[in-house]
């Protein structure tokens, strides 16, 4: 299929509201249908392009409430542990270069 035609079909029902019905049915097609994991190379490419991104005030309130009472294991706490003191001795080795 050429790209003119995708465009069209795309735009003849870009804006049109689905009945209910036609919603539901969508739903129950989808059912049990899973997508595969993406794969390693994919994941590097998603990871290296988030890196860096400034996230705006607003969103880390709604990250942070999100994670507000969330009890990690004690295994979690000691990668946090080691992962806070790696970055404040990296932080150290560069103030003093």
């Amino acid at each position: 299929m050429s790209e003119i035609s995708k465009d069209r079909m795309s735009k003849s029902s870009t804006g049109k509201k689905m009945s209910e019905e036609t919603k539901k049915k969508i739903s129950e097609g989808n059912l049990g249908k899973t997508q595969a994991p993406h794969s390693e190379e994919t994941r590097k490419k998603i990871s290296e392009s988030l890196m860096g991104k400034k996230l705006s005030d607003k969103h880390k309130e709604k990250i942070g409430k999100a994670h507000k009472g969330k009890r990690v294991s004690e295994e979690t706490r000691l990668k946090m542990s080691i992962a806070a003191k790696a970055r404040k001795t990296r932080k150290l080795s560069n103030l003093s270069t």
